[in-house]
């Protein structure tokens, strides 16, 4: 195996580790809406593996090792979206609602 088909599966492997965790945040942010009744925008977690993969198709596709911009800014795009929807999910799960006086 050489190092472009090596990267390959390495691109592909990682693209689909962030599919796994996209998908196990979607079900917490939909079982949380379902819990709670508020709107999480559980269906926002489906859109990082979309955009990383469009990055991993490219460097697959290309047979590049590193230095593209537009593959790189996918998956910077993609995973910036997935933090920050997790970040916005965990504030909203940890914030407590004020009872009424």
């Amino acid at each position: 195996m050489n190092t472009t088909s090596l990267h390959q599966v390495l691109s592909i492997l990682s693209w689909s580790m962030v599919t796994i965790l996209s998908w196990l945040l979607l079900l917490i942010a939909r079982m949380y809406y379902r819990v709670s009744r508020r709107r999480t925008y559980y269906l926002i977690f489906a859109v990082p593996p979309l955009i990383v993969g469009v990055g991993a198709a490219r460097y697959a596709v290309y047979n590049q090792l590193g230095g593209d911009l537009v593959a790189d800014a996918f998956w910077s795009g993609g995973t910036l979206l997935l933090a920050l929807h997790t970040a916005r999910l965990c504030w909203m799960m940890l914030r407590t609602k004020k009872e009424p006086s």
